[in-house]
């Protein structure tokens, strides 16, 4: 091949690549971030390797990043510099105001808030009308309760997902009425009225009733995401792939899994019966569901409980005895499965009272050996 050829060839690969369109890790987001608090910055870089090319290590494990060229712009008059064709995201920081977000309302681009979102210029006029900031009294929650299967939750499982680790007493709060094409797909698990992370697509409107006339529907994706709380808080492995995630989602890219699923715990175990004896009960159940690690046998001498561990059963065979019981009195017991997801709900309660001379061998239980 001459070279003349080869130069021929190599150029018609490099024009289609590039009418082929960007690929995967090679869109740019725009990051804006407070210069100010060097705490906050610790927080900002963390964000930055999660979204960038490095990754970032949270506790022991390593989560790779997402190959995303970084333009990283501080608030005020140097994130006033940029276009709308430097970049194919906009990302604000916790660590910037409501007030500098503003600036951003009517950028085309794909817009993520963590923490304080507060598009609202007063004037009504403004794209959205999303409220994510602080607010005085109540207690911090730093788990979501995931609630939907949108592109950007359905990858974890559906429940409480802790997201970050709290380290002061912020409060947050929302409170804000959802509008045409906004969705809540996670809300605080002590507040269920509070959302941690809402999403409007393009067009999304109405999130303020009774908006004055000339109230714009949202020109481009929208998240307000409550990865971070004010700066005072550490972002989980959780917290990281949702900020990925989302990130991936209203960049336009494919919203990739990159975590494996957490196990959920079993199912309450049914059918639970009891048979006493001299000192000691015998209990037996029908098997809960799921991956089950062992059983928890809990007792009480009040229907109801509170109960306390009376054993545990490793493995899954669904019988247990309870011994060194007071004669004469009488228990009240449940069972519940257990695996490395945590804790399962309980069976149902029986109760049983044990007597002297009462020999457990000598009932029939064929079906126990």
């Amino acid at each position: 091949m001459s070279q003349k050829t080869f130069m021929i060839l190599t150029a018609i690969i490099i024009i289609c690549m590039a009418l082929a369109g960007p690929t995967f890790g090679a869109k740019t987001i725009i990051f804006i971030r407070n210069s100010g608090n060097a705490q906050y910055l610790t927080h900002d870089v963390t964000m930055i390797k999660a979204l960038g090319t490095t990754g970032v290590v949270v506790g022991t494990v390593t989560v790779p990043g997402l190959s995303y060229t970084i333009m990283e712009v501080q608030q005020g008059a140097d994130a006033d510099t940029y276009t709308a064709a430097d970049g194919d995201l906009i990302f604000v920081s916790q660590t910037v105001g409501s007030n500098s977000t503003k600036q951003h309302s009517d950028d085309p681009l794909p817009l993520i808030m963590s923490e304080q979102a507060n598009f609202d210029d007063s004037g009504g006029t403004d794209v959205d009308d999303m409220w994510f900031s602080d607010t005085s009294g109540g207690v911090v929650d730093n788990v979501f309760n995931i609630t939907t299967s949108h592109p950007i939750t359905r990858i974890f499982p559906l429940g409480p997902l802790q997201a970050w680790t709290l380290i002061t007493g912020n409060q947050m709060g929302v409170g804000q009425s959802l509008g045409t094409g906004v969705t809540a797909l996670a809300n605080r698990v002590s507040v269920p009225t509070d959302y941690c992370l809402m999403v409007m697509d393009q067009g999304a409107s109405g999130l303020r009733p009774g908006a004055p006339a000339g109230f714009e529907p949202t020109p481009g994706r929208r998240v307000c995401l409550g990865f971070q709380q004010n700066g005072m808080s550490v972002p989980t492995v959780e917290g990281i792939y949702l900020l990925q995630r989302t990130v991936q989602w209203a960049i336009g890219d494919q919203v990739n899994a990159g975590e494996p699923e957490r196990p959920t715990t079993p199912t309450a175990p049914t059918n639970l019966t009891a048979q006493a004896g001299d000192g000691c009960v015998r209990l037996s159940w029908s098997a809960a569901s799921g991956e089950v690690t062992g059983y928890r046998v809990l007792q009480s001498q009040t229907s109801g409980g509170p109960y306390s561990e009376a054993t545990s059963v490793t493995g899954a065979v669904p019988r247990c005895d309870v011994t060194g019981l007071q004669n004469g009195t009488q228990y009240y017991f449940v069972v519940r499965a257990f695996n490395s997801a945590g804790d399962g709900p309980n069976s149902n309660e029986v109760s049983a009272t044990p007597w002297p001379g009462i020999s457990l061998e000598a009932r029939n239980w064929r079906d126990y050996k």
